[in-house]
């Protein structure tokens, strides 16, 4: 397992203004509600996978074209319109669904923000924005992603980096404001969850994850970028991140 400072989960709660950040909670929950219908669910790869399943990006290039050739309809469909049918069609695996709050375009370089892509929803956010940049937990930061379970789906068991010996380590925070979504980091030697009950945290996430169904919708948000080397000496990380 990949620890941080010898732990599993790195509760930041006592190193932000974590008040300030319950009070937003209805009005992130508002931006979700306001941009509903451009959640689309989460692509993955299936190599991240804990058990064997095909995820979005194992549909080829050539597979889909044939698809379009068989079925020539589907020129009608946009993108996330073809992520549901594909879903629908093939065997693949999905678990949440996401809002691209901030878009990155590629994976490795999604900290960086001349890499990502603000758009109309990102302004309904602005709030939250505000108090990612009051708190300066990064000196800049990218991608911001909304994961939404709705009831009764899971995040299947997966581990975040492709390249488990190539990848850097990601510095990211990871906030939950209800006990509602079940997310643990899962020791697949020991078969063993331990559970996320902070507020805000940050993990390593070359270590297995997911989240179980729960009967409630729930949100949680990640955010991406560099952390601020003031933020990395006040939640003493300096030895991990520095």
């Amino acid at each position: 397992m990949f620890k941080i400072n010898d732990q599993l989960i790195i509760d930041l709660t006592s190193f932000v203004d974590i008040e300030s950040l319950y009070k937003l909670k209805p009005y992130i929950e508002y931006g979700l509600a306001k941009h509903h219908d451009k959640t689309v669910p989460s692509q993955y790869i299936g190599e991240i996978f804990l058990e064997p399943g095909v995820g979005f990006f194992d549909v080829s290039q050539n597979q889909k074209d044939n698809l379009l050739r068989e079925y020539p309809y589907l020129n009608e469909l946009d993108g996330d319109e073809m992520i549901y049918w594909l879903r629908y069609h093939l065997d693949i695996k999905y678990g949440q669904k996401h809002l691209h709050i901030i878009s990155a375009k590629d994976w490795l370089t999604k900290h960086d923000p001349t890499q990502c892509d603000v758009n109309l929803v990102t302004d309904t956010f602005k709030p939250f924005l505000d108090w990612v940049e009051e708190q300066n937990i990064f000196s800049t930061y990218g991608r911001v992603n909304a994961f939404i379970n709705e009831p009764g789906v899971k995040t299947p068991i997966h581990h975040d980096p492709p390249f488990l010996d190539k990848s850097p380590r990601d510095n990211f925070i990871w906030i939950n404001l209800s006990n509602r979504k079940k997310f643990f980091i899962y020791d697949h030697i020991n078969q063993q969850k331990t559970y996320i009950g902070s507020p805000i945290c940050v993990f390593d996430n070359h270590n297995y994850h997911g989240s179980e169904a729960s009967e409630l919708a729930s949100w949680s948000l990640r955010v991406d970028g560099t952390f601020s080397k003031e933020f990395l000496e006040r939640a003493n990380l300096v030895d991990h991140f520095g």
